[in-house]
């Protein structure tokens, strides 16, 4: 899956999350993890291509829980 979307190829941005949640882009690859309590929102036009587990009923992502999503 690294390989198909370009992981660790091009340039690596930072994106502005919660205190609890650490996410990057890398090309059109988001990895989102959420260490908090609550659900953390992924952006609306993210296609979840990986989790690390399910996600909640409305599509957040729990706790401790990763995501690599197309955006």
């Amino acid at each position: 899956l690294r390989a198909e979307h370009g992981l660790g190829t091009g340039t690596l941005r930072w994106v502005d999350t919660p205190a609890d949640v650490l996410a990057f882009r890398n090309g059109g690859l988001l990895v989102l993890t959420n260490f908090g309590d609550a659900p953390a929102e992924l952006p609306l036009n993210a296609r979840v291509q990986l989790a690390s587990g399910p996600l909640t009923d409305d599509g957040r992502v729990p706790q401790d829980v990763t995501v690599w999503a197309r955006v």
